[in-house]
């Protein structure tokens, strides 16, 4: 019998951390409520976050590795362990951190955030509308992972949706998120993937300030005070514009009251974004975002440390020791 430890748990499901031989060991085991499964809309949507995680290969995505859909057993998905800290859980340590730290991996939000955006709209889904993934529309620091090789990986595509027409703009009613961008919150509440860029750009920017807003408990409709917020922040980094060539660029996407501004603006932060080195591959001279490599030093032991403490919390859950022995035995 596979053993399982509740790693969270939701108003649409649960997530436990499980070893599995046959995937590879340990890994991450996701399961719509019983209650839910039953309805088609919730179904469908569970469903299809399996098929678009099965359908990636991309080191900024978090990979499904098995769908369990069959009549009399739990609807349930397997997805690799990305092994490392949220940025949520690493806000503690980015509002005591030095300028060029926060910069850095503000930096590197945007390269591997872009990169994973820009693979997961070219996923083709066999049998649904159009095929191809629209948005993600829950670009949001807990579903931000820092890897130990300080790669960004984004783990979540619960909110994702698919369409023939690439610049759609899809319902996300009952969506709740403060990085959610702010019309989409108007009218039709509708999003594309001119949102998954506000948002990310929101994501970094918050990073670069700080973190100096609590968000794990606020609701929906405060996403305007948060931006307006880190917009008043990064006025203290202005001197950093150099050495940043991505910064002035995301703020003007920060500016946009509209996906169609978006579009417009972005265009200069992506190519600013396309020539910053990545901290997996080349960790010489001036390190990621272009920092000195003290806070490449600094960032990368952080990330090594919250990387150890996940592993050991990780390990002792589920099979009850720090010792890889006998894992075996428990699949």
């Amino acid at each position: 019998m596979t053993r399982r430890h509740l790693f969270a748990s939701g108003g649409l499901g649960s997530t436990f951390l499980v070893y599995k031989p046959l995937l590879g060991g340990l890994c991450v085991e996701k399961r719509l409520h019983a209650h839910l499964a039953e309805l088609r809309p919730f179904r469908q949507r569970f469903v299809l976050e399996a098929r678009i995680g099965l359908a990636l290969r991309h080191p900024n995505l978090s990979q499904a590795l098995l769908l369990v859909d069959a009549p009399g057993s739990h609807l349930r998905f397997y997805q690799q362990v990305v092994s490392g800290p949220t940025l949520a859980a690493l806000r503690p340590f980015l509002s005591q951190a030095s300028e060029q730290v926060r910069l850095a991996l503000a930096g590197q939000i945007l390269a591997d955030g872009f990169a994973a955006l820009e693979h997961l709209y070219s996923v083709h889904i066999t049998g649904r509308p159009g095929g191809r993934v629209l948005a993600h529309s829950d670009i949001a620091p807990g579903n931000l992972v820092i890897g130990e090789d300080l790669r960004v990986v984004l783990i979540d595509y619960g909110q994702a949706r698919t369409s023939e027409d690439p610049d759609r703009e899809t319902d996300t009613l009952g969506h709740m998120s403060r990085f959610l961008a702010p019309w989409c919150l108007n009218g039709k509440e509708v999003t594309c993937p001119a949102s998954d860029t506000w948002s990310l750009v929101l994501v970094a920017l918050d990073v670069a300030t700080g973190c100096s807003v609590r968000t794990q408990s606020a609701t929906r409709f405060d996403v305007t005070g948060l931006a307006d917020h880190v917009f008043r922040a990064t006025r203290a980094l202005e001197t950093r514009e150099e050495e940043c060539v991505w910064l002035q660029s995301a703020l003007g996407v920060l500016q946009c009251d509209s996906a169609k501004d978006v579009v417009a603006h972005s265009s200069s932060l992506r190519a600013a974004c396309a020539l910053m080195p990545c901290a997996a591959v080349d960790n010489s001279s001036a390190g990621i975002s272009g920092q000195a490599p003290v806070a490449l030093a600094s960032l990368r032991l952080v990330a090594t440390e919250a990387f150890e403490a996940f592993r050991q919390k990780a390990t002792e859950a589920v099979f009850g020791h720090d010792s890889l022995g006998d894992e075996v035995a428990l699949g």
